[in-house]
């Protein structure tokens, strides 16, 4: 736990927060990413973790659900405190702020991440009902006369461990959706992740299925018919594109009720100020003036 000197205007005091019982080596990363991009900004707690507990993977996964219980350690900060800006907060943690009504901002990686624009851009969850009309699209970049490729089915591969997979405690993959794939128009061709499970690549080589030598860009740019995964950021993209992508796991829903903004708003001062205010046409009225200036 670490202090630092500042408060916000009306003497607010403002919790930094992560999902702290994430395995050992994922845990500060994040936070750490998140303080750097407040620079600044004058926050008085920040939690680096749960003193008392180093979680497996696989122990992590369990503690995602809405019913786990909120750690004392956790509900006496939260009760001192008057707002909390987090990044990647579990749904326990979220629904604990609702319910003791304290205002917060919780900051996602956006499913528009990889979208060609820059700067990146961000997925905003509130307890406040906003909405804006930024869905960034794709950078064009037609292969123009490129018939070397087609594309019935392009597959997308993820991380192993990457949250939005979780169902039942365990971690999904496209292993498990054999069958629908097998029912999906061929040829299949196959995306790994940059930062992809070796064992989906192996998986993808015993099936048949052609390892892309494109990027994954580049493969939506020949036209596939279908473009399907678990529940993968580039599956936003492609709808967005008007690509057909066929989703196999849908229960999370990460981003529902969130707004996707571009960094530079996202981490404004004055926009996290009127969020952590609750003033809702403020946020709205700052959103609006900022990102008519960012397009």
């Amino acid at each position: 736990m670490k202090f630092i000197a500042g408060h916000l205007n009306k003497n607010k005091k403002i919790l930094i927060l992560n999902d702290f019982y994430r395995p050992d080596g994922w845990v500060n990363s994040s936070l750490i990413m998140l303080v750097d991009k407040l620079k600044n900004y004058p926050i008085h707690t920040i939690i680096y973790g749960d003193p008392s507990t180093k979680l497996s993977i696989e122990e992590w996964t369990k503690v995602q659900s809405e019913d786990t219980p909120i750690p004392d350690f956790l509900e006496k900060e939260l009760q001192t405190h008057d707002g909390v800006i987090g990044i990647e907060l579990p749904k326990f943690i979220i629904n604990k702020l609702n319910e003791i009504n304290i205002p917060y901002i919780n900051y996602h990686h956006s499913p528009y991440r990889f979208c060609g624009i820059n700067p990146k851009i961000w997925s905003i969850e509130t307890g406040l009902e906003m909405s804006n009309s930024f869905i960034p699209k794709i950078t064009p970049n037609r292969l123009i006369g490129d018939n070397t490729y087609e594309v019935g089915t392009l597959i997308i591969g993820q991380t192993k461990y990457d949250r939005v997979l979780i169902k039942n405690n365990k971690f999904l993959s496209v292993k498990d959706f054999e069958e629908e794939i097998e029912n999906l128009p061929p040829p299949h061709y196959f995306c790994p992740h940059q930062d992809g499970d070796i064992e989906l690549i192996e998986w993808a080589k015993e099936k048949g299925y052609e390892l892309s030598d494109r990027s994954t860009y580049e493969m939506l740019d020949l036209d596939p018919k279908i473009v399907c995964g678990v529940n993968s950021s580039v599956l936003y993209e492609a709808r967005d594109v008007w690509h057909l992508p066929v989703r196999f796991f849908n229960e999370l829903h990460e981003y529902k009720n969130n707004i996707q903004l571009p960094e530079s708003i996202a981490f404004d001062h004055d926009f996290i100020d009127s969020v952590l205010d609750a003033n809702v046409k403020e946020a709205e009225k700052i959103i609006s003036n900022k990102l008519f200036k960012f397009i």
